[in-house]
């Protein structure tokens, strides 16, 4: 099974990638479903996966990352067909209403009044769950000020010569370059977030998508992202398409992994807070590319600054096991206001339009 995030909390806030859900401009649809908290939006994308994987067709699951076993969305790549949670954080609006997007409005199968009558207690619950998502983002930017100082004290250790060298010899192997394709697209996804389970991450999509998968081991992260630069200019530029897996505490600047589809291939940077249960068919340590006498130099600030990490880390997932627990509060007035039997009608209609 495939499974990514499209959204994630970071040390700026919720970061989304949710505009990568569809390519209007070339055939492409999304179904947009609209609804309160409880409603069925997971449950109906949930019967769209099961459908389409039931007809044959790879199917992307996009998973809520404050809350781990909910569907925020689902890609059928082959059908250019994407259905997805248009309510907040990730707030989708049509841009060509009608003509590539359709509104699924949950909306139509509640009772109104009966919510109306619990106003003030949703209002309470949307307030506090909010108020622990503010808490979980605070104690991620913590986590990025001690990330920052600790990159700061690695990187004059590099040895970027050598490291450039090594990933250039790898990529000549693995992407023979003869000039006949096209430039490979970049598509982005979340391959792990902090969630209210801790940090999850989809090695199922590794095992599903990949046979051979190459792990660069850095505790830090400078080495590996540097690494993960080189390959990835050398696949695009071999005209290979890949999947870039950003990291959840600094999306803009640092990747993760870097996953070719047609090759069946993916590197994935491992760390004290993800790795991947997976056969590797080769491992390289960041120590083989920084001068030991310089991380030793800095060995107790860094060894302080991981443990303090660590414990930032718990924090902002326990922020988000709280706001779940508020939520699932939150849920349970929506639950008994909707009419469920109109909710798989719904589904069904949704479900024809989409496969037949």
């Amino acid at each position: 099974m495939i499974k990514y995030f499209l959204g994630a909390n970071t040390p700026g806030g919720f970061y989304s990638l949710f505009d990568e859900l569809y390519f209007p401009h070339y055939d492409g649809r999304l179904f947009v479903i609209k609804g309160g908290p409880g409603t069925g939006k997971s449950s109906v994308m949930k019967r769209v996966a099961d459908e389409a994987e039931k007809r044959g067709f790879e199917v992307e699951r996009i998973f809520c990352s404050s809350d781990s076993s909910s569907l925020d969305g689902v890609i059928i790549p082959e059908l250019k067909t994407a259905v997805a949670d248009g309510t907040p954080p990730h707030i989708i609006e049509p841009k060509y209403p009608g003509a590539v997007e359709q509104i699924v409005n949950l909306g139509d199968c509640w009772d109104a009044g009966f919510l109306r009558i619990n106003k003030e207690n949703i209002i309470e619950k949307s307030f506090e769950c909010s108020a622990y998502h503010k808490r979980c983002v605070r104690f991620l930017k913590a986590y990025e000020a001690l990330e920052n100082d600790s990159r700061r004290l690695v990187e004059p250790a590099v040895d970027v010569k050598k490291l450039s060298d090594y990933a250039e010899r790898l990529s000549i192997r693995l992407f023979p370059f003869d000039g006949g394709k096209k430039q490979g697209r970049v598509t982005r996804r979340f391959l792990s977030a902090v969630t209210n389970e801790g940090i999850t991450v989809f090695e199922e999509s590794v095992k599903t998508l990949c046979d051979r998968v190459y792990s660069f081991g850095d505790e830090y992260g400078v080495c590996s992202n540097l690494f993960m630069g080189y390959i990835l200019k050398a696949a695009l530029r071999s005209g290979f398409d890949a999947v870039v897996c950003p990291c959840v505490t600094n999306p803009k600047r640092k990747i993760d992994h870097v996953i070719i589809p047609e090759k069946r291939l993916c590197f994935v940077s491992e760390n004290s807070f993800h790795s991947f249960d997976v056969e590797k068919e080769k491992t390289v340590s960041a120590n083989r590319f920084t001068d030991t006498a310089v991380m030793k130099k800095h060995s107790a600030r860094l060894g302080f600054n991981r443990r303090a990490s660590s414990e930032l880390l718990d924090e902002a997932a326990l922020s988000l096991t709280n706001a779940k627990t508020v939520h699932d509060e939150l849920e349970e007035y929506y639950i008994s206001a909707m009419d469920f039997s109109f909710v798989r009608k719904k589904a069904q209609k949704l479900i024809d339009e989409i496969f037949d």
